[in-house]
């Protein structure tokens, strides 16, 4: 277990966090960071636990943006169709309840088959989108369902799997990238505090997963190991 100061940041909110802290506590332990040998597993876990009994750890909410959201520009960079196709093809997945948020986050419990049961029964207006639509259903279903995750993917590539990448969005994991090694970083809410307004110290789970890429396949079949140096 590792003893860290309060100095961390993050999405700069924690800047006040550390001040209140400071100015209602003083000085001390602002928060533990604990390292853990599968982030992914120990926090899906908490959270099922919390949901079946109500007791346990609690983390902090990440908006869905921060992993990935569905917009024309992304729609259209994954499958090359024009800009009305990508927006029509949005408002189908609103109107069906696919897109959740206003901000364009994709329904996490949605399957390719109901996605495309959905687009597949849409009565499409303009003949030259119905011919298209067909010629490029497949790369539409891959972008809608991969933006849940786009960003993750945009730092990750391949190196972890799409059921992984899943799990992180559901669990509300934070993630970094530091070279080719990957950190998983996670917040509890506060603990210790007798009300809900009083600041207080938190829990911080962390993993590392270290790359031992050394030949120029990208080393996508290989293993990498947990606990290398640095932060984490």
């Amino acid at each position: 277990m590792v003893v860290q100061s309060s100095h961390i940041t993050f999405f700069g909110c924690w800047c006040s966090h550390v001040y209140g802290f400071l100015e209602e506590i003083g000085q001390g332990i602002q928060h533990i960071a604990s390292r853990v040998n599968s982030l992914v597993d120990f926090v899906e876990r908490c959270n099922r636990m919390y949901d079946i009994t109500g007791e346990g750890f609690t983390f902090l909410k990440i908006p869905r943006s921060y992993y990935g959201i569905l917009t024309v520009e992304y729609l259209q960079g994954q499958t090359d169709i024009s800009y009305d196709l990508a927006l029509k093809i949005i408002h189908i997945c609103e109107r069906h309840h696919i897109v959740v948020s206003i901000d364009g986050a994709v329904d996490l419990d949605v399957t390719r088959e109901g996605l495309m049961e959905i687009l597949d029964s849409e009565t499409w207006s303009d003949d030259t989108d119905k011919e298209i639509y067909d010629d490029k259903k497949e790369s539409i279903a891959d972008a809608v369902l991969s933006s849940r995750y786009c960003n993750l993917y945009g730092l990750l590539r391949n190196q972890i799997s799409e059921m992984t990448y899943m799990r992180i969005v559901r669990n509300q994991i934070l993630v970094d990238v530091q070279g080719e090694d990957i950190l998983y970083q996670i917040f509890t809410c506060k603990i210790l505090n007798r009300n809900v307004t009083d600041e207080a110290p938190f829990l911080e789970i962390i993993q590392r997963v270290c790359s031992q890429c050394e030949d120029e396949d990208g080393c996508k079949n290989r293993k990498i190991k947990s606990g290398c140096g640095g932060f984490g």
